[in-house]
């Protein structure tokens, strides 16, 4: 990887596309966790096999031994294993989900707006990224994409009591506080490079029907707007041009320095 690295032609670090992070997550979840406690759980089950051959050959060996060991470990792997496929399934849906939304906009280039995919961040030493940033001539807005699985059927977003209910569960993930915060990191950023301005913070339900209600009272209780990813165009379409096209090239220019500045530093 080194050497190609040192061998292409490239000087930059490639903008990352939709979903990236989310693939690199899973990537390292079933390479870091998944696949060696499988690996461990064979070669116990191996270990056991090979020491009732010998047993049967009238060699002096302590089955039973192995055989327990290797069901204790068996069991170990298989319940740790069941939880990692859980957590790689959610990391997949979110995969699938950013790509998804990821298409979507970039359809609106046709509109004047450029996307910007997976721009790291990092507060206090915690990495988190966030999925999508518009820029275009309506504004910049920092874009949150939620990939939930439906439980039921005719299933919908809604907004009561304060909080998000997805289907007939409340949203455990603090989606709202979550892209308030990316949308003033990515504000604070753009502030401190000279461009200081507003970032619209989205929130985005691919596959799910958001209620207009639910839509009306995020964006008047937490300035966020919340749809599903196949409305955002009919949405931003009759609101003001508020950036001149210089506006847009520069921030876009600054984002792509920050992306890029910030992915060669994490592979140094």
């Amino acid at each position: 990887m080194d050497k190609l690295k040192e061998e292409s032609p490239l000087k930059e670090e490639l903008l990352p596309l939709p979903g990236d992070y989310s693939r690199n997550e899973l990537d390292d979840l079933l390479s870091g966790r998944f696949f060696p406690v499988i690996a461990v759980a064979t070669m116990a089950a191996g270990f056991a096999v090979l020491e009732w051959l010998s047993f049967l050959l009238h060699e002096p060996r302590h089955p039973w031994l192995a055989t327990i060991a290797a069901f204790l470990i068996g069991l170990g792997a298989f319940l740790y294993s069941k939880k990692v496929r859980k957590m790689a399934h959610n990391h997949r849906l979110g995969y699938e989900g950013e790509v998804f939304v990821g298409q979507i906009l970039e359809g609106l280039r046709v509109k004047g707006i450029v996307p910007i995919h997976n721009v790291p961040c990092e507060i206090g030493g915690k990495r988190f990224n966030i999925d999508h940033v518009l820029v275009g001539p309506k504004g910049v807005f920092a874009v949150e994409t939620k990939a939930r699985k439906h439980i039921g059927t005719n299933e919908s977003i809604d907004y009561k009591n304060g909080r998000l209910l997805i289907g007939k569960s409340y949203d455990s993930s603090n989606a709202i506080r979550q892209i308030k915060s990316n949308a003033k990191y990515l504000s604070d950023l753009l502030g401190y490079t000279g461009e200081k301005m507003w970032v619209y913070p989205v929130l985005l339900f691919p596959s799910w029907f958001v209620k207009p209600s639910a839509t009306a009272a995020v964006e008047n209780e937490h300035e966020i707007l919340m749809l599903n990813p196949k409305a955002f165009g009919k949405w931003i379409d009759p609101r003001p041009d508020i950036l001149r096209r210089e506006q847009i090239d520069q921030v876009v220019m600054v984002i792509s320095k920050y992306v890029h500045d910030e992915i060669s530093k994490r592979d140094n």
